[in-house]
């Protein structure tokens, strides 16, 4: 029987990793529309997406290969009632995955991770410098050129986000494994820094661009004098019924 658990964790770090391919794909069109060299369509940007998959599919296939089906997923659980813990993160009904260290497919996840990680910084880095090289050279309004220059620091900084969220983890994580360290929870650990990517980079294109901030200050801003005159015409009204039957009582 095909665990629910093993697909599942093999997808999450597919999106995951995929994320980061995303990053570097945005950087590289972005490079090739100011160069003026390609004239790209949604064809291009929609088979750019579908390739970016192709890559963490196959080495989350790898993963779930490497996964040992003929033990219990209530192995950590087990394990931890036996010592006899007070400070388990354990649940009865929490499931647990085992890797095969004597499994190639382990091997081979682990160094297709590191073969795709390189390859997205060896085209970040040539993309970042040929494309400030051209910002430098092409005849463009200070305008544009700090637009491109803001945008461009943003797609930096995701793409620097993901080493810290992405990489370190699943290194740290298969160092520990190599290495033959004891550290409870590694695996959960990183499987929750890992979702963090998405959202950090969504959180970096919005409050990294000023004019990203100020918009979101104005919608702050709105809602926030919307609810104050809400507030106060909801008071005045009981303030004006008090004052009516106060006055109906006196007379």
């Amino acid at each position: 029987m095909v665990s629910y658990h093993r697909i599942a964790i093999s997808f999450i770090l597919n999106v995951a990793y995929a994320n980061v391919g995303i990053i570097t794909f945005v950087v590289l069109f972005r490079f090739l529309y100011a160069h003026n060299r390609y004239s790209l369509t949604k064809r291009h940007f929609v088979g750019a997406i579908l390739a970016n998959f192709i890559i963490p599919g196959i080495l989350g296939v790898c993963l779930f290969l490497s996964f040992d089906p003929s033990l219990p997923e209530d192995v950590a659980y087990n394990y931890e009632l036996n010592l006899g813990s007070n400070r388990n993160l354990s649940l009865v009904e929490g499931k647990s995955l085992v890797l095969q260290l004597s499994d190639p497919n382990l091997y081979l996840t682990f160094a297709g991770y590191l073969l795709y990680f390189l390859i997205n910084w060896i085209v970040l880095f040539i993309a970042f410098v040929k494309w400030f090289h051209v910002m430098k050279n092409e005849k463009l309004t200070d305008k544009t050129k700090k637009l491109n220059r803001d945008f461009m620091i943003i797609l930096l900084v995701q793409s620097i986000a993901p080493i810290i969220l992405t990489a370190a983890p699943i290194l740290f994580y298969f160092g520990t494994i190599m290495m033959g360290f004891k550290i409870k929870y590694v695996g959960t650990y990183c499987v929750v820094l890992l979702n963090l990517c998405p959202t950090l980079n969504g959180l970096l294109f919005v409050f990294l661009s000023k004019n990203h901030r100020t918009i979101c200050l104005n919608f702050v801003l709105k809602v926030k004098a919307k609810l104050f005159r809400t507030s106060f015409a909801t008071t005045a009204r009981i303030s004006t019924t008090a004052m009516s039957k106060t006055s109906r009582h006196i007379i």
